[in-house]
């Protein structure tokens, strides 16, 4: 569907790129109030004991320390992200779980002294035995780190979608393979902050590198007591997220109570090595799939069995644990389906959302079995890929509802573009090169809390001259432009320039409710509610400038700041001059919007997971270089391709997708949270190897015709879909290069090597 735009489809500069590249922008670490106090953690070290007594006695007596909590003197009402799971404290009470459990905090007149407060409390701990192999955790008599979870079972799924044993028996090919993750690790730029103050009138305001603003409000609400309204939270700009600043720490908890306590702003910050105690990162899967197909390659059947080592508390791991099933069932046609998945506690950091979180292992994990019975048949990758993907208006297995979907052109696209028929199988020893694809959501059509709510509201409010709008959108740009997307399409709608638009974003006293940044989201659900906000505007303009038109409302258009008769250009008003005269007869013009999803998905346990109004689809090639002497791997290009509806912004589409092959590549070939004992052994950036720009491949990345009547402007996500084909393709690529299969992550130069050597 090709429709002539005036703002959509153009690269505007992000709206925040003035204030970031001159280091004007002010993140949350960077806020300075009168009076500001200073907080730390006291991290527990010990991977499980009894809390038995806490002396901060010596603490309290420091100069300069003006108060000390632990968990005695704080809410004892449970936090997390699913209500189902709610297993957090704000500090320790009984118990530490893991090492780094949170149990006392400290606030004083300077980091230094908070430092050393911290190291004069006294804990009497009973240690306690610990389990760290979620395999171990799961036999009987194993240590129980939470009453309520048998065998450390933090939850577990069973779905099965036809007859699968009858599909086996039918196929001509069944293969099993095993493969293992690694946890990694976000590793933002900025860590996470937080200010909180008191006021005089009892009203809390914080600010926080959040990427859900309105749900900090919620829980900050639940769990001290406070009335929504006496509680404001607002996000500065954001140093990246990538999921782990998704939910509520017990850093603006703590800095909350401690203000409360001392009547002065307070200010908490993780330093590095606490981020990646708290961070929140992704989990260690060990995945095996059954996989059934016809001699053609047409599947018939898939079995997943997942063990997913998710840490001390639940987090996000219930809805990672249902993603990382519920999302194999596309972007190929499959038949019939049997997944089960355990998440598991132990004795070690949490793991949260990540980037597409739950879903690149078990594609890095199926993609790579696809490749292997491919080549077990006789067929090219891509042609086994083609046969079997899905198309438009398709319902998948487990009762997803695809609209709009362009994977094949995205397969032929990235075959055509990084010449796939002349290299595969044809590069020098060495030298191979991978396919893989994927599908991802654009925002959950369930949300994380208060299920009948509209996800996504905005406003807009014209100048009082009709020259400027302003948009108020609790959206939470954390870095990826949604603030610049949201812009566009509201100039697009009321017939503006983009200059012309201010945004105010992620303030809960000034903006509507959204949910924030997750699930790949802002652009198509916070796009609606914009749309919408700037159409109710709109439409107020257009029934005065019709009475002076003399035209029917039906025939007017706003565009380029004007508002003409359609087929008539000569016949227009300014834009400007309608909006101030609207202002003047009836008083403010205001707009606004509300997107809430429709109802999807099963009826069974956990049919709404994966569930969402739109998907996008992706495909990508890789091509490495392997030093068969020592195994190490260079990637040197990947190819990317992705369906993502109407693209608002090229620019931005093209840094999504750049981002993902970063944070994919470090996955595939470099990080791994290194746990021994309970301790992250590797907890710097100076020793977590992430790729720097040296190792960044050349990147082709381009965006197929498509439009999803869903979407704003027929817009879907780019967001995470880039992320999750990223391994897959690289560990396809590793083995065409040099003929082994890596089935364990990261894909290190040991790796490899010890797997040359054994072949």
């Amino acid at each position: 569907m090709t429709v002539e735009h005036s703002i959509i489809g153009k690269s505007y500069p992000k709206i925040d790129a003035p204030e970031k590249s001159t280091g004007r922008a002010e993140y949350t670490a960077d806020l300075v109030f009168t009076g500001m106090l200073f907080g730390k953690m006291l991290l527990s070290p010990l991977p499980h004991a009894r809390v038995l007594h806490i002396d901060t006695s010596r603490a309290e007596r420091l100069a300069g320390v003006q108060a000390v909590i632990t968990g005695r003197d704080v809410s004892s009402v449970l936090y997390g992200v699913s209500p189902a799971r709610y297993d957090e404290n704000v500090l320790a009470l009984d118990k530490v779980r893991y090492v780094g459990d949170e149990t006392a905090a400290v606030v004083a007149v300077d980091e230094e002294t908070a430092v050393e407060a911290i190291s004069l409390i006294k804990v009497d701990y009973q240690p306690l035995e610990a389990v760290f192999d979620p395999f171990q955790a799961m036999k009987e008599g194993a240590p129980q780190i939470h009453e309520r979870a048998k065998n450390n079972i933090n939850a577990e799924v069973h779905q099965e979608f036809g007859e699968l044993e009858k599909a086996f028996r039918e196929s001509d090919y069944v293969r099993q393979d095993r493969f293992v993750t690694q946890r990694a690790a976000h590793a933002p730029m900025e860590p996470h902050a937080v200010v909180a103050c008191f006021d005089s009138s009892g009203k809390l305001t914080v600010w926080s590198s959040t990427q859900v603003p309105h749900y900090v409000h919620y829980q900050l609400s639940r769990v001290l007591g406070l009335p929504m309204g006496m509680i404001r939270v607002i996000k500065p700009y954001l140093g990246g997220g990538f999921g782990g600043k998704a939910e509520t720490t017990c850093l603006e908890f703590c800095s909350a109570i401690l203000s409360q306590k001392t009547g002065r702003p307070v200010q908490m910050i993780y330093d590095r090595k606490e981020m990646f105690l708290h961070g929140r990162g992704r989990h260690r899967q060990f995945i095996e799939l059954k996989t059934g197909v016809k001699k053609d390659g047409q599947l018939k059947g898939l079995q997943v069995n997942v063990v997913m080592e998710g840490g001390a508390y639940t987090s996000f791991g219930i809805a990672t644990i249902y993603y990382a099933g519920a999302m194999l069932s596309s972007p190929y046609r499959l038949p019939t389906m049997k997944f089960d998945g355990y998440l598991v506690y132990t004795n070690q950091p949490t793991c949260g959302a990540q980037r597409g979180h739950g879903t690149p292992q078990t594609r890095f994990a199926f993609e790579s079995q696809l490749d292997m019975i491919a080549e077990e048949l006789g067929i090219d990758p891509l042609e086994i890929r083609l046969l079997n993907a899905v198309g438009p208006n398709e319902m998948t297995i487990n009762e997803l509802k695809i609209t709009s979907c362009e994977f094949s052109q995205c397969l032929k696209k990235v075959a055509e573009i990084s010449d796939w028929k002349k290299k595969k199988g044809k590069l020098p020893p060495g030298r191979g090169i991978g396919l893989a694809g994927a599908w991802y959501l654009c925002g959950a059509a369930y949300p994380i809390y208060r299920s009948e709510m509209p996800h996504s509201n905005a406003m807009i409010k014209l100048g009082e001259d009709g020259t400027s709008a302003t948009l108020y959108v609790g959206a939470a740009d954390i870095g990826q432009g949604s603030d610049t997307v949201l812009a566009q399409i509201a100039a697009e709608e009321l017939g503006l320039a983009y200059e012309d638009i201010r945004v105010l974003s992620a303030d809960t006293e000034l903006t509507p409710l959204d949910l924030g940044a997750y699930a790949s989201r802002q652009t198509f659900m916070s796009g609606n509610a914009v749309r919408q906000a700037a159409a109710d505007v709109k439409r107020q303009l257009l029934q005065l400038a019709a009475q002076k038109l003399e035209a029917n409302v039906d025939d007017l258009l706003s565009r380029e700041s004007k508002i003409f008769v359609k087929g008539a250009p000569d016949r227009f008003l300014p834009f400007a001059e309608v909006a101030e005269e609207a202002f003047f007869m009836k008083g403010p013009v205001v707009g606004k919007g509300s997107y809430k999803p429709p109802k999807l998905g099963g009826a069974f346990k956990g049919g709404a997971v994966g569930t969402s109004p739109a998907y996008s689809f992706v495909a990508q090639v890789a091509e490495v270089s392997v030093d068969v002497r020592t195994g190490q791997i260079t990637v040197d290009r990947i190819y990317n391709v992705h369906d993502s509806g109407t693209v608002i912004n090229p620019r931005a589409f093209h840094g999504q997708a750049h981002g993902s092959v970063h944070m994919g590549l470090g996955e595939a070939i470099y990080e791994e949270v290194v746990i021994e004992n309970g301790v992250v052994v590797n907890p710097t950036l100076a020793e977590y190897r992430i790729p720097t720009a040296n190792d960044m491949p050349e990147i082709q990345s381009e965006a197929v015709a498509s439009y999803d009547p869903a979407g704003p402007f027929g817009a879907k996500e780019v967001g995470e879909g880039s992320i999750l084909p990223v391994v897959g393709a690289i560990a396809n690529a590793v083995y065409n290069a040099c003929g082994v299969r890596i089935k364990k992550l990261p894909m290190t130069p040991e790796q490899v090597f010890m797997a040359l050597k054994a072949k």
